[in-house]
């Protein structure tokens, strides 16, 4: 009986399953998204070095810095809420 009980129920349990994984896997990106904030802070150090070594050019570091800067107010506004 489990077996035939499970293969009949997988179709209606298996898009539940789905939903559930994918509210937990959002709820993880969340919480770490708010925990990332001296994170960006050090790659936007470490941009800056790269650019004063010569390693990028400084089209590459505005490009960068401006999604590293957003990035970064996302996280600020979210905990200023």
């Amino acid at each position: 009986m489990g077996i035939a009980f499970n293969l009949l129920s997988t179709p209606l349990s298996s898009p539940m399953k789905g939903v559930d994984w994918l509210a937990r896997k959002i709820t993880k990106v969340a919480e770490y998204g708010l925990l990332t904030e001296e994170e960006i802070r050090r790659e936007l150090l470490e941009l800056k070095m790269r650019l004063e070594t010569g390693e990028i050019t400084d089209s590459e570091y505005r490009r960068e810095e401006r999604v590293l800067a957003e990035e970064l107010n996302i996280i600020l506004e979210a905990k200023a809420e």
